[in-house]
């Protein structure tokens, strides 16, 4: 392949990468944040999709993990930190949090499917309620509501929220390098 050609594909490459990162951290996303985070900034999170699949819990996990680490923060994920090998509950996860070393945890979580609301005025998408929080004292720290871009493939869901979290904390300016 000649230079010229790389020359050509090269741009054209770079710009279907940033707008799909853009088209990700687009996502409706409405946020929260409590008055006590003004001044907090987290750079160590555990991430913690609450689903009973674990597929889907690992897909979020490790997608959420992948965008947080690749913005310069350190990121675990819950099925590392608890695995389910072993019963898990709120104190269990809670310990695994404190020993992960994590700042705070990101917790995932459907919107309700069935409210009316989500059924009538949001024609039925999947959304996403995402709570940060501070891992010593257990508070939320901030809340978004992120509706998906209806994306049909797990790992495209999963792609897309962990880019809209990432966004939406940064937003906030909820994060900080190492």
């Amino acid at each position: 392949m000649s230079r010229l050609t790389w020359r050509v594909r090269l741009p054209i490459l770079a710009i279907a990468v940033v707008l799909s990162v853009a088209g990700c951290a687009g996502l409706p996303t409405q946020g929260f944040v409590s008055p006590g985070a003004a001044h907090t900034h987290y750079d160590g999170f555990l991430a913690y999709a609450a689903f009973s699949d674990l597929a889907v819990e690992g897909a979020y996990e490790k997608a959420l993990c992948r965008h947080l680490l690749s913005a310069g923060h350190a990121c675990d994920t819950m099925l590392q930190a608890a695995p389910p090998t072993r019963p898990q509950n709120g104190d269990s996860r809670h310990r695994a949090a404190l020993n992960s070393g994590a700042q705070a945890i990101v917790v995932i979580e459907l919107a309700d499917p069935k409210a009316a609301s989500r059924r009538i005025l949001d024609d039925g998408r999947i959304g996403y309620r995402v709570s940060l929080i501070d891992a010593k004292t257990q508070k939320v720290m901030a809340r978004f509501a992120i509706d998906d871009g209806r994306s049909r493939h797990l790992s495209s869901r999963a792609d897309a929220l962990a880019a809209a979290v990432v966004h939406a904390l940064k937003q906030r300016q909820l994060l900080t390098r190492r």
